[in-house]
């Protein structure tokens, strides 16, 4: 059975700690990973450029839709943008609904607001991972 993206799941909470606060007002969940390659030719790599990799970077892309504070998901929104006011990580965990996917301490690096004529006003966020804590790990 395909994994439906409405099933995902994406937890925040105090960097070092379990990501455990769910939040829900968000839709488009998008995980970045790439590696990059060293190169690693030689005179004796027979006109061939050789390539080994190297560090591997990523970040997790969301758009959350504002919600006042009479919402339920009102202090999830603002521990969000209160992270990236003020430079603080978040433990994050992004579940594909399956149990799996990424986890780890996050600065928010991008917090932009869009408030369309006609439609909802969203955040379009971005989390880098941050090691000052806790690397990410990924489960697939």
């Amino acid at each position: 059975m395909a994994l439906m993206g409405k099933n995902g799941v994406l937890k925040i909470g105090e960097a070092g700690g379990e990501p455990s606060t769910e939040v829900n007002r968000i839709k488009d969940v998008t995980i970045n990973t790439s590696k990059n390659m060293a190169d690693v030719s030689t005179r004796a790599s027979g006109g061939w450029r050789e390539n080994a990799p190297g560090l591997k970077e990523g970040t997790i892309e969301f758009t959350m839709v504002a919600v006042d504070a009479a919402s339920d998901d009102y202090a999830a929104q603002k521990k969000i943008l209160d992270a990236y006011d003020t430079d603080t990580p978040l433990a994050v965990f992004a579940d594909n609904g399956n149990g799996k996917g990424i986890k780890g301490d996050f600065y928010v690096t991008d917090a932009s607001e869009s408030q369309p004529l006609e439609d909802a006003i969203t955040y379009s966020v971005t989390l880098s991972p941050c090691c000052d804590t806790r690397v990410p790990t990924i489960t697939r």
